[in-house]
């Protein structure tokens, strides 16, 4: 999925750059260090105009080098939409969305280390779910319950992020600084 990601990345941005249209009404970016890690998150845009941008979340270790990336059209993702679901339309608007993606992430979500996560049992096929929740949370299919339970005795820090329309991708940085898709925290709705 990651390496479908940057390749769609790669595109995206070749075709943008390239272009020869007047207008770059919507390319626009901003940064932000992760609090208690050395990794930087940078969050953009680039469109003829914001309603039809795309954008995109990359984080970068301490010398700069891309460790995770993700990009989708700012129509599917739930924080360059209104209440009412119309898509940002102006600059301010997608500058002032591009900031709320990456500063308050976890903030709605309360998820900001391992030990946030619900607990793993011996023998079940995933985390507890079964408790009642407003946001329930599904773990990725590749994720190993001893990778799960070691992230949480070391109480690794989460970053999640809005995705889509009615979740948010949650990732953990490892021991090892490389950043790996937890799951994915719905909301209600």
């Amino acid at each position: 999925m990651k390496c479908k990601n940057s390749l769609l990345f790669i595109v995206l941005f070749a075709i943008y750059s390239c272009s020869t249209l007047a207008s770059a009404a919507c390319n626009l970016s901003v940064s932000k260090r992760w609090a208690k890690t050395e990794l930087v998150i940078d969050a953009f845009s680039q469109g003829p105009n914001c309603k039809n941008a795309a954008v995109g979340l990359v984080f970068r270790n301490a010398e700069g080098a891309v460790v995770y990336d993700y990009i989708s059209a700012a129509v599917y993702v739930g924080t360059f939409t209104t209440l009412s679901r119309s898509p940002v339309k102006t600059q301010g608007e997608m500058h002032n969305a591009l900031v709320d993606w990456i500063a308050t992430a976890n903030s709605s979500i309360k998820l900001d280390t391992m030990k946030d996560f619900p607990e793993w049992k011996s023998g079940a096929e995933s985390p507890d779910t079964t408790k009642p929740s407003e946001f329930p949370f599904t773990v990725d299919s590749e994720i190993t319950r001893e990778d799960y339970l070691k992230w949480q005795q070391q109480n690794r820090p989460v970053f999640c992020f809005v995705q889509g329309l009615e979740s948010a991708k949650c990732l953990v940085l490892t021991r090892e600084k490389t950043l790996v898709e937890i799951g994915i925290q719905s909301f209600p709705g």
